[in-house]
């Protein structure tokens, strides 16, 4: 039995962990909200098995696509445990227009507007969903973003502080962030503490910037996204070296 520390945050990754085991043949279950279950003596066997593609990585160019436009993403299950599917229901709640057909979903540009949203089981949005907020009209309240400050850095004070040093309006809560909307700002230069998802973050941020934005070390964003600056200006975002940063 494995008894989890309340409150349980993330469980959608633990529920996709349990799928993964269940597919290959060893089986848990839920005793009741924190305790699960893992009989012994079971064996793993092996099995024809498609890998999902990534809603957590999906979500830089889909914000992107929500302000953008023109931006279609390929390999997104409809059916997924991923919690960070959340994406596509937070960006519809802020006005973003898209089609999915099948495993694609299509961006058209609209306007968006700042909602309430709770990070509690989808943590990992938290850095692109804070530049959005910046992008849409009015305030953007995030909650329940306390394990935010547990990643590669304190992202709750590492994207506050970027989000200013451009000209945005931002501020840190006891578990999140406030973003006032601007629809764009001037431009600047933002660390990114290392932190592969603060980099892609500001990336996305400075195709609303009037001027250039510069996130020193982006080439930490190939922990987990090692094409994203490809990708990035295959959807014509426009970048160049400054010594080993990105700009």
């Amino acid at each position: 039995q494995l008894h989890l520390i309340p409150p349980v945050e993330s469980r959608s990754y633990i529920d996709m962990t349990r799928a993964v085991q269940a597919a290959f043949g060893v089986h848990s279950r839920w005793l009741d909200a924190t305790t699960l279950l893992l009989p012994g003596g079971q064996q793993y066997h092996p099995c024809d098995y498609n890998v999902e593609g990534d809603y957590s990585q999906a979500a830089f160019p889909a914000v992107l696509g929500a302000v953008c436009g023109g931006v279609t993403i390929t390999g997104l299950a409809p059916d997924t445990l991923q919690g960070d599917a959340a994406i596509l229901d937070i960006l519809r709640r802020c006005g973003a227009v898209f089609t999915r057909k099948g495993d694609s979903v299509t961006f058209a540009k609209a306007p968006l507007h700042g909602v309430d949203i709770d990070l509690a089981d989808c943590p990992d949005l938290g850095p692109v969903l804070m530049v959005l907020g910046l992008l849409c009209k009015g305030t953007t309240v995030i909650r329940n973003a306390e394990r935010l400050r547990l990643k590669e850095s304190d992202r709750l004070q590492s994207i506050c502080a970027g989000l200013n040093a451009i000209g945005g309006r931002a501020s840190e809560t006891a578990d999140g962030i406030v973003v006032e909307g601007t629809g764009g700002f001037a431009g600047g230069r933002v660390d990114s503490f290392g932190d592969h998802r603060i980099a892609m973050a500001f990336a996305v941020a400075a195709t609303a910037s009037e001027r250039p934005v510069t996130v020193c070390g982006a080439e930490c964003a190939s922990k987990s996204y090692e094409t994203f600056f490809d990708e990035y200006e295959r959807l014509g975002g426009r970048l160049s070296i400054e010594g080993s940063a990105r700009a």
